[in-house]
């Protein structure tokens, strides 16, 4: 098994660790408020996203129980950047697959989605309202 693969296992691994902490986080309702959210609750609120949740539900009956969605943080706040950005990947042994893409701003609890086709974020009601949205990689 090569180095790469090897690191990816283990970032996986630490990623659903900090996934399985942080699942009996507060649930805070994405509305608008100044109030600035921790990393767990950042994580909850992706993962309790309607689509992470009927996406992850559909990929453990595929996978019949193999595989299932992790969401993690994969940038954070920064003095160039004012936003969490949050990926939501599958998990099984192999390295995982990105399904969705999203950015939150911590101080008013908006969510933008990666919309891959136009190569941008749209505010998480647009992509709501789209027809068709589907997940990175599908």
């Amino acid at each position: 098994m090569g180095l790469l693969k090897l690191m990816k296992i283990q970032a996986l691994a630490i990623m659903a660790i900090i996934l399985f902490t942080t699942s009996c986080a507060e649930k805070k309702q994405v509305v608008d408020d100044s109030q600035p959210q921790t990393e767990g609750q950042i994580i909850s609120t992706i993962n309790n996203l309607p689509e992470v949740v009927k996406a992850n539900a559909q990929i453990r009956k595929t996978s019949h129980g193999k595989q299932h969605l992790i969401v993690y943080v994969s940038g954070r706040p920064s003095p160039s950047q004012s936003f969490y950005s949050v990926k939501v990947a599958k998990y099984d042994s192999n390295a995982g697959d990105l399904v969705y893409s999203f950015i939150l701003y911590p101080k008013t609890n908006k969510i933008y989605y990666l919309d891959p086709k136009h190569a941008k974020y749209i505010a998480l009601a647009d992509w709501r309202k789209q027809k068709n949205y589907t997940a990175v990689n599908n």
